[in-house]
């Protein structure tokens, strides 16, 4: 498969960016390679760093705000036993998963769009040669302004929270949730590179991560307009205006767990990135990769189309870390180091 030939591609060690470029070679250790539609402002990294007995800590995101993927770096600032033991980290109570490398320790973890805002905690613990370590580090996650969307809507027979399905699409719907837990339950090797890429040749959203569409709903009796309990939902990813059949690319590395058509989500792909890190793909006209197949960040997975439950062409694109949902987007500013 072609990296994609529509796009800027930034390479952060030289930082030069190159228009309708088409390469596929891959980029040696330290290059960091970004791919995006010229229109899009590639985002820059944020840093945290850290120095304490023995270890660099370096933290790097879009925002350290609500609902943004963080990239973390453990690494020794001598010859220290850090890497002669195993080492866990924790995020608030949450595991982050790490990968060793030969200059260190590497992990991401989310901000979650729903967690409270204000000062936050990242643990770090190891055996060392002669005693335990043990490092709590402190930084401030600010709140972030989601948009809220409201609209109208006539519930109808749906009102009915009783309205029955066939019995053959209920069946169907089952089936779709157990291959989705099945997906998701994997956790697979880290797969990420320092190559990662929008998933559209073209940046135009038309809803923004974790917006809240409130629903203000109502049916109609005897002519007349009766309001319904409003209804919120969160949107946990990002849409994409497209017309059916654009590509859809790949955001970076990973492993195809899911290639096929649900009820809801229409021809849906899931990749696993590895270390319970997760994107996915709704509403395809076409995939264009099978369930075991290793892709590479910008690899053209399907195209775009409106197939589940759509009311017209787009692309929905969610990445999930840990089984938290975060903006998509926010990985394309992190510095993966291979």
């Amino acid at each position: 498969m072609k990296y994609l030939t529509f796009a800027a591609i930034l390479l952060i060690t030289s930082t030069s960016i190159l228009h309708g470029a088409n390469s596929d070679s891959i980029p040696s250790s330290g290059t960091i390679r970004r791919i995006f539609p010229t229109e899009y402002a590639l985002p820059a990294s944020n840093p945290i760093v850290w120095k304490d007995s023995g270890i660099v800590v370096h933290l790097h995101a879009r925002a350290f705000s609500q609902g943004n993927i963080v990239y973390l770096e453990i690494v020794p600032d001598d010859k220290s036993e850090i890497y002669t033991t195993s080492i866990n980290c924790r995020y608030e109570q949450n595991d982050v998963l790490l990968t060793r490398f030969t200059w260190g320790y590497r992990g991401f973890f989310a901000l979650p769009p729903d967690a409270p805002p204000g000062e936050k905690t990242l643990t770090i613990e190891y055996q060392g040669l002669e005693q335990p370590s043990r490092h709590v580090l402190t930084f401030n996650v600010v709140k972030t302004d989601f948009p809220v969307y409201r609209r109208s809507m006539n519930v109808g027979k749906f009102s009915d929270i009783n309205h029955a399905r066939a019995p053959e699409i209920q069946t169907f719907i089952e089936y779709c949730s157990n291959r989705k837990k099945e997906a998701f339950s994997h956790q697979g090797e880290d797969l990420l590179s320092s190559v990662l890429a929008h998933p559209r040749d073209r940046h135009y959203v038309t809803s923004p991560f974790w917006s809240t569409r409130i629903y203000e709903r109502y049916k109609i009796k005897n002519g007349k307009k009766i309001a319904q309990p409003s209804e919120s939902k969160y949107h946990r990813g990002i849409d994409f205006r497209g017309s059916r059949g654009d590509p859809v690319y790949a955001l970076a590395d990973g492993r195809i767990v899911l290639a096929e058509k649900l009820y809801y989500e229409g021809n849906f792909t899931v990749v696993d990135h590895g270390n319970r890190i997760f994107s996915h793909y709704m509403h395809q006209d076409t995939i264009l990769v099978s369930e075991g197949q290793i892709v590479k960040g910008g690899d053209k997975i399907g195209t775009v189309g409106s197939t589940g439950v759509s009311t017209g062409p787009h692309l929905h694109v969610s990445l999930v870390v840990n089984g938290i949902q975060v903006d998509p987007l926010s990985i394309l500013a992190l510095p993966v180091r291979n």
